[in-house]
């Protein structure tokens, strides 16, 4: 996004594909941190092809680079069955079931 606040990267092989999108400044309100979690929490989701609800990510690392291309506001980026949508209000990003997840600087929120 042009903020460079949210960055996302899609990746698998078919049937399974992946969609990782991280907010550097993390959810908020920020979920309670389950104890199976040992890593970073909280950095955004994880949202498959073919799984029901969006996951919040722990991770140990990123995938964020700032060769990344910029969506602009107002676009739409689609990659792997995944649409994204950019909008000054945020990131909305579903699979092709429907699925998936809202976020911003502010809530967030996993269908």
């Amino acid at each position: 996004m042009p903020s460079r606040n949210i960055v996302c990267f899609s990746y698998g092989q078919s049937p399974q594909q992946f969609l990782r999108c991280e907010i550097r400044s993390g959810l908020k309100p920020m979920p309670l941190k389950p104890s199976s979690c040992q890593f970073d929490w909280g950095g955004g989701f994880l949202l498959t092809s073919d799984r029901q609800k969006a996951e919040i990510l722990c991770i140990s690392d990123t995938v964020y680079s700032p060769d990344f291309a910029i969506i602009n506001y107002g676009k739409t980026w689609r990659k792997n069955g995944f649409s994204c949508n950019s909008t000054t209000n945020g990131l909305t990003c579903t699979n092709g079931k429907g699925n998936g997840f809202f976020m911003n600087r502010e809530q967030w929120r996993a269908f």
